[in-house]
């Protein structure tokens, strides 16, 4: 669509008229946080962005959440508002997709369109991911606007086979905090 033209922020560097599957359009949104793979998703799905805003707050009436509302589908426009609990009740459904979480644990990724002429390399937003805190973090979701500052869910690796999920919000130094989240969590419990 055009209006991928439109969109500010980050992108995955999508060309008016490409072809790409849905499959490396959730890549680019997930992995990159491609605001303009979100655009073309909602187009593709219902016509039109402000017809799949309708779609994700009704999903959000459907699971029960009460303090989240979007205005697009991108995340950037300023009436997107949530709380950390219900942004954890969200994550949690989409950490149950087996292609999603597997998505959200790519450092990098290289997606091409449907006749492969055109080769988008994705690198994860989130740099924690496989880092320094014992290669914990196994997957995560980033998110930063003026209004929202830097936010960040992360799925955390524990002992077990457990995993555990922490989540920022407005947070000035998101990699800080989460890694200093992570280690009085280890200090607490156990």
């Amino acid at each position: 669509p055009s209006s991928i033209k439109k969109v500010g922020g980050s992108k995955m560097g999508l060309l008016v008229g490409e072809k790409i599957t849905a499959r490396n359009l959730l890549k680019g949104l997930l992995i990159s946080s491609g605001n303009d793979a979100a655009i073309a998703l909602s187009e593709a799905v219902s016509g039109s962005s402000e017809a799949f805003t309708e779609l994700m707050n009704q999903k959000n009436l459907d699971l029960g959440l009460e303090q989240t509302h979007f205005s697009d589908p991108a995340g950037t426009q300023d009436g997107n508002i949530s709380s950390a609990f219900e942004m954890a009740h969200l994550a949690k459904q989409v950490f149950k997709d087996g292609f999603l979480q597997s998505v959200m644990r790519e450092k990098e990724s290289i997606v091409s369109s449907v006749d492969g002429k055109i080769k988008h390399t994705l690198s994860n937003t989130n740099r924690l991911l496989g880092t320094d805190i014992s290669g914990r973090i196994i997957a995560g979701k980033t998110g930063t606007t003026p209004i929202a500052k830097e936010c960040l869910i992360a799925f955390i690796g524990q002992a077990g086979n457990r995993t555990t999920m922490a989540i920022l919000l407005g947070s000035q130094n998101r990699y800080g905090e989460m890694k200093d989240l992570i280690q009085w969590t280890d200090e607490t419990y156990h």
